[in-house]
């Protein structure tokens, strides 16, 4: 692997697993599993890190489906309660070529894995090192959807109504990105001044089908070669639900070839608010993270720290208004982000030898955990 892009050369058939991670949403995981099971092109394994307390309870609902189906399954408990360490825990465990680390909360329409892997084996020289797939709701012809209305509350649908806002108005596109920050690559901070995303178009002349090139992919659709995500693992440091921690491996990936996007591979989102943080501890976090990657991966440290605090200066201003908008008269979440300001100065400041346990304890305290026993 490379700055130049170039992953290896293969030939022949690629093979793909579903490696899911999830936490007390058995319901949720057993549609995203059904989905996978009704693909036009089945997955030669599923790899499930369950995180729950009651995790072997949820495999003996689970691992019966994919034996029915002649698909083997290994549903492993999780080493901790990380989505970064449970996602970790899957790749290593899986052999397939392509990993699809979804959302449990994520279901694949029938032929998105056949579009994605498409993709991946019209790309002999391996210039693309991840493929996302695309948002489209699901539909009677798209797979066993019975059940997902009552696997839990969703955030899907007001999600539709805004992205089919934002799509008709170009002044809305300005507001929602630029004045509320309601976008991954405006609140994430590229380690290396700049984002490695490839000329529209050489991909457009790459031959490898209906792609785009993307700086970032959101997890709950994200695909990889397994052979990237072994040499550039989630960061275990994060815990819980590790907000950013999607982007932060994307980016890394994006350093060593194309992250694109599928247009003819679709998936829905159902976001389930079940087994979600809430609202002030993913608030806080969100920026915490954020801080903490930048400071352990950047390779422009001072640069890195202004275009931080450039863009914590607007997340205030962006948290004000969306509160103001949505009638939260306590302010919680602009409340929030100004009791994180400290904190970031602190991590920033932090040497990077010891970043990790510096990191710990403060996770545990937003996340309202126990501190850790000392040995």
């Amino acid at each position: 692997m490379g700055q130049d892009g170039q992953i290896g050369v293969v030939t022949g058939t690629l093979t793909w697993a579903l490696c899911v991670s999830t936490y007390n949403r058995v319901d949720l995981l057993e549609v995203c599993v059904r989905h996978a099971l009704a693909q036009t092109r089945l997955p030669s394994e599923i790899v499930i890190v369950d995180a729950s307390p009651d995790w072997d309870g949820n495999s003996r609902r689970i691992v019966p489906m994919a034996e029915a189906a002649g698909v083997p399954i290994q549903y492993l408990p999780a080493p901790k309660k990380s989505l970064p360490a449970q996602r970790n825990h899957g790749i290593k465990a899986a052999s397939a070529d392509i990993l699809f680390l979804i959302d449990d909360d994520a279901f694949l329409h029938s032929d998105c894995a056949e579009a994605i892997m498409a993709v991946y084996e019209a790309d002999r020289d391996q210039r693309v090192a991840a493929v996302s797939a695309s948002d489209a709701p699901l539909t009677g012809a798209d797979g066993p959807a019975a059940g997902v209305a009552a696997a839990g509350k969703t955030g899907a649908s007001k999600a539709r109504l805004t992205e089919v806002i934002l799509s008709r108005s170009s002044l809305a596109r300005f507001l929602w990105v630029e004045l509320l920050m309601m976008s991954a690559d405006r609140v994430f901070i590229p380690y290396d001044g700049r984002w490695h995303v490839p000329d529209e178009a050489t991909v457009a002349a790459s031959g490898l089908g209906p792609i785009h090139a993307v700086k970032t992919i959101g997890g709950y659709r994200m695909t990889v070669r397994r052979a990237m995500a072994l040499a550039e693992p989630f960061d275990n440091d994060l815990l819980a639900y590790a907000s950013a921690e999607d982007l932060d491996a994307t980016y890394r990936f994006s350093r060593h070839g194309w992250i694109v996007q599928a247009q003819d591979a679709r998936i829905y989102h159902h976001e389930a608010m079940a087994g979600r943080l809430k609202r002030e501890q993913s608030t806080m976090l969100g920026v915490l993270n954020v801080a903490f990657l930048l400071r352990k991966h950047s390779n422009t440290p001072v640069r890195s720290m202004i275009q931080f605090y450039v863009m914590l200066l607007r997340r205030l201003n962006a948290e004000f208004l969306k509160d103001l908008l949505s009638r939260r008269w306590a302010f919680r979440q602009f409340r929030t982000m100004c009791a994180a300001v400290p904190v970031t100065l602190g991590i920033m400041r932090q040497d990077r030898s010891t970043l990790g346990p510096y990191y710990a304890p403060i996770q545990r305290r937003v996340l309202g955990l126990p501190p850790l026993s000392q040995p």
